[in-house]
């Protein structure tokens, strides 16, 4: 019975309703019941919410705060004029619907502004997009007319406020804090606005005449970087102009000026020349003179952000171009960093600098993070004018790619900011104040938490907020006081005797004291001093493996967490100490693959799977897969979270399988799909539970697409699918009814829980891509299929070669399959199909292979030359030339189609046995490296410490040097020779 069935009954059960309600995320109850019956007022408007209401609830209940979105939500209510038109609007538009839920719990301020401004309202049914700069200038103008004085910023600020509601809406679209692309969409349109209203507001003061007067902006704003409520750092520069004071001083007046319709802008003018005891307006000649002879090193490295944004271009121009040449001067000696460094030091002696919890200025902030950009471009700046990007986003991508910092500390740090400033933005756009310091409260964390994209509630959430801006910002200050604390910290931090068990580069106090426990316990729970001799004695053997770490700091992090929750940590090092190859694997584990290494922590008994050879001697079938799937979850009430459990333990399992008893590369390859293809059938099962009796007469399919369809998934692949179903004629709600459940089931399967993570699904590969139906029709896909109009193209067919059923309905998917067949296995077969095909190989060499790759600079296991994708096109264009006359073709499978086309005579035997060793050398090197560095890319630099720490993944047995040079070996002569094959196959189809 659903919840609106429930909630809407003549006689509901109060109870069974709070209870719901509560598990919805609703935590007063009775409240939340009283709002949502105030929601109508009559049976019109209660038919028409009830039409929509649990995918309402649903809404709700998916966002920061359901309680305080629902508040919002019904002051809305009482405001719009029309309820039951307005209900039926939300129903039919759940993008609406879904925005509405979000903007609700993630910001005060723009809720109070939607729920006020029709307009407002309306932007949020349409959805917001980028303005270009040109765009927000001609629309302010335009708003502006022909007003003056107090009416022009009055104008201006419900401008400004408009299109703040508008950059909030653009930033709920966002997928996640991690995507660099989404937060420097919203920064650079906060900083854009910003600018067009600091033009406007000269304009006003000016009536347009703006020769020898310039704005500069500084610090966040002119790296295009701004907050919702940053300060606007100004410079006011002027050419003789008499009034240039007048101008200045009218300026900051009207920004700062706060008013019904708000403020414009906080004004800081402390960065101009001699500071607050200058002039507010700057003469040229003696801003140059200041900058060349007077200025301090931290004045020259804010030069580096400064950016003209109105007034006389030209004058602006003539500045920038002399004060570029000063602050990329060769300065960046020892008395310079000396200077900087004790500034520094100065300011994290402040009440904020020794904050822990304020995001932009305590120890790891977001200050740290930008310092630590702006140090190495001092550095490097003047002999690399690349280095001189002013967005810190940008500046960190140059300092990588020349090799300033190493791609583990570029990731971190690229992280770590971009955590901190989504963070910060999510603060302060709740209100819209300059908030920088996290919560204390466990509901404020967890709604933060929330905003952020945890999926958790509650004391969960709080926790892992706690968790997520401790590693953060604990990895940025490391950063900090590795690259430039050499002078800060000289004195004596009493090494610990067990030190000599860390590699050098790593002895540091933190991990010496994290030593120090394991061997000592803590002041507050000491180890009595016998067992505190046993551990210190095993500590060495169960430390051997810590070289095999690609994060030695993260191992030894996960490490203590995993002692302290086996609850025996003399038991656990001795079976370490005892057993050299699962005391590798641990560490390579502990080191790399963060998600298995959790999964051990909570689960401290998994390793003893290690100690049983018989369960990891062979791999599941994919029958035990299901059961052992079924068996486990169905135990639980909450399917989804058991679901995570067991696909973490399952990934451990196969993992453990791969380092301790080296199993074949095909073999862990197929466990890990047929365990993505279990967990997705019981998904299935799950979704389908919740259907509607009507909606139960769509039979719905999910088709395996790419590595998932051909049973080859790594580590960290995602689940490439299609999505297929049936109905009976005169079904209208079809292709709706089959969106949505392809809609929960990606939710479902993909969503991060605190029991961990899922089987993301990607369904790009469906017809007409991402602008196509998420789900279709046998009819539709037979209809694409044998319509020449429909451009169906030849890559697409390949594509098919892998398609496999996966789950769901059988009946459909077999037809699916012999719909696939014959489109992906021809019966003739096309020239123009060749020459389309290798056009789309040599575009995706040239476009997407690592920088690199093509060079041997790079070792590119997927588009490298003779890498993944040369051997499996090569088979699939062998499959796809030939499949109809050898049905033994049609697999989705790369090893089982090369053997095929061996056996057909389509691929030599020899040059069949030069694709098989390659692609089985390449797939070990591929798992190894994804354990090695959870989530790193295919391609890693020749000579790199990525490259020397693969190599010894490969070969554990070999020290550095002679695991790196057998690497390379073997990767050579494996590559050229399936290189060589494949240019042969690209001859013959």
């Amino acid at each position: 019975m659903s919840f609106s069935s429930q909630f809407f009954s003549p006689s509901p059960d109060t109870q069974t309703l709070h209870f719901a309600l509560h598990a919805l995320g609703f935590p007063d109850a009775p409240r939340a019941e009283k709002l949502l019956r105030s929601l109508t007022k009559n049976e019109g408007e209660t038919f028409a919410l009830g039409e929509f209401f649990d995918d309402l609830l649903e809404n709700l209940s998916r966002s920061a705060e359901p309680m305080r979105a629902l508040l919002n939500f019904s002051n809305l209510c009482d405001r719009v004029p029309d309820r039951a038109s307005f209900f039926v609007e939300l129903k039919e538009n759940p993008a609406a619907r879904l925005r509405l839920a979000q903007l609700f719990s993630w910001s005060q301020t723009l809720s109070d502004s939607v729920i006020r401004n029709p307009d407002a309202l309306q932007l949020v049914f349409q959805g917001a997009a980028p303005l270009s700069r040109p765009q927000l200038r001609g629309m302010a103008r335009l708003q502006l007319g022909n007003l003056s004085g107090k009416a022009a910023f009055d104008a201006l600020r419900k401008f400004r406020r408009a299109q703040f509601v508008r950059i909030g809406l653009l930033d709920l679209e966002g997928d996640s804090w991690r995507d660099a692309r989404d937060f420097s969409l919203v920064v650079r349109q906060i900083s854009d606005l910003a600018q067009v209203v600091l033009e406007c507001a000269l304009d006003v003061i000016c009536d347009g005449k703006t020769d020898g007067f310039c704005i500069l902006i500084m610090g966040k704003g002119g790296a295009r970087e701004l907050n919702y409520s940053s300060d606007v750092d100004l410079i006011f520069l002027h050419d003789g102009r008499a009034d240039a004071a007048q101008i200045g001083q009218k300026l900051v007046k009207e920004l700062s000026e706060i008013s019904a319709a708000g403020q414009l802008y906080r004004v800081d003018m402390r960065l101009r020349p001699d500071g607050g005891n200058g002039a507010l307006v700057t003469p040229f000649g003696y801003a140059l003179s200041y900058y060349e002879s007077y200025a301090a090193a931290w004045e020259w490295q804010a030069l580096i952000k400064a950016r003209v944004v109105a007034g006389d271009a030209r004058l602006g121009r003539r500045f920038r171009k002399f004060t570029r040449q000063i602050t990329w001067a060769r300065r960046a000696d020892d008395g310079h960093l000396r200077e900087v460094f004790e500034m520094k030091k100065r300011s994290e002696k402040t009440a904020d600098g020794m904050d822990a919890r304020n995001l932009k200025s305590g120890p790891g902030g977001i200050r740290d993070a930008e310092w630590i950009v702006q140090q190495l471009q001092m550095m490097i700046g003047p002999s690399h004018p690349r280095a001189r990007a002013k967005s810190t986003l940008r500046a960190l991508e140059v300092l990588d790619e020349m090799d300033a910092l190493s791609p583990e500390e570029t990731r971190s740090l690229r992280e770590g900011y971009l955590w901190l400033r989504v963070a910060e933005h999510r603060l302060q756009l709740w209100n819209e104040q300059a908030i920088r310091v996290l919560p204390t409260k466990n509901e404020d964390k967890a709604a933060l938490a929330r905003r952020l994209g945890c999926a958790w509630r509650g004391e969960a959430a709080s926790r892992f907020l706690d968790e997520e801006h401790a590693h953060f910002a604990g990895a940025i200050r490391a950063l900090c006081e590795r690259l430039f604390w050499t002078f800060a910290h000289s004195e004596d931090d009493g090494v610990a005797e067990i030190e000599s068990l860390l590699p050098e580069k790593t002895r540091d106090k933190t991990q010496i004291a994290r030593l120090n426990r394991l061997a000592h316990g803590t002041s507050s729970r000491p180890l009595p001093s016998p067992l505190s001799r046993q551990i210190r004695a095993a500590l060495p053997g169960a430390m051997r493996g810590l070289n095999r770490a690609a994060n030695v700091e993260k191992a030894l992090t996960n490490f203590e967490n995993l002692c302290e929750a086996s609850g025996n940590r003399l038991s656990l090092l001795r079976s370490l100490d005892a057993s050299p190859r699962l005391c590798d694997a641990l560490w390579t584990i502990l080191g790399g693959a963060q998600t298995l290494a959790q999964t051990l922590i909570h689960a401290p008994q998994l390793l003893d799977l290690a100690a049983n050879r018989t369960l990891l001697s062979r791999p599941k079938s994919p029958e035990e897969a299901r059961a052992d799937c079924r068996d486990y979850c169905l135990a639980f009430r909450d399917r989804k979270a058991a679901l995570r459990r067991f696909r973490g333990r399952e990934l451990l399992r196969i993992g453990l399988r791969d380092l301790v008893m080296d199993a074949p590369p095909h073999e862990i390859t197929g466990e890990i799909a047929l365990l993505a293809g279990a967990c997705l059938d019981l998904a299935c099962d799950e979704i389908r539970g919740v259907l509607r009796p009507d909606e139960h007469q769509i039979a719905f399919s999910v088709i395996g697409m790419g590595k998932f369809g051909g049973v080859e998934m790594h580590y960290g692949s995602d689940c490439d699918v299609v999505f297929a179903f049936s109905a009976p004629p005169n079904s209208p709600s079809a292709t709706s009814v089959a969106a949505r459940f392809a809609e929960q089931l990606i939710a479902f399967s993909g969503e991060r829980t605190e029991d961990g993570a899922g089987f993301p699904l990607d369904a790009r590969l469906r017809p007409y891509g991402s602008s196509g139906a998420l789900a279709s029709s046998l009819v539709a896909f037979e209809e694409y299929f044998e319509n020449e109009k429909s451009g169906f193209a030849a890559w697409e067919r390949q594509a098919l070669t892998r398609a496999r059923f996966a789950a769901g309905d059988g009946a459909v998917g077999a037809r699916f399959m012999a719909l696939a067949r014959g489109a992906a296995f021809p019966a003739e077969w096309k020239a123009a199909w060749s020459e389309e095909l290798k056009h789309v190989k040599s575009r995706v060499e040239n476009e997407r292979a690592s920088k690199g790759a093509t060079k041997n600079q790079v070792f590119d296991l997927k588009l490298g030359p003779g890498g993944l994708s040369d051997i499996e096109w090569s088979a699939q264009w062998l499959a796809m030339k030939h499949g109809a006359k050898f049905p033994n073709l049609q697999t989705p499978n790369t090893r089982r189609q090369l053997l095929a086309a061996r056996e057909a005579g389509v691929l030599a035997p020899d040059e069949y046995q030069v694709l098989e060793d390659a692609y089985t050398w390449l797939r070990r090197a591929e798992l190894r490296l994804q354990i090695a560095r959870e989530g790193a890319a295919s391609g890693v630099k020749r000579g790199s410490d990525d490259a020397a720490l693969w190599a010894r993944a490969l070969f554990p047995g070999l020290k550095n040097g002679e695991a790196t040079e057998r690497f390379e070996g073997e990767w050579t002569a494996h590559t050229q020779r399936a290189r060589q094959v494949f240019e042969r196959v690209c001859d013959v189809i």
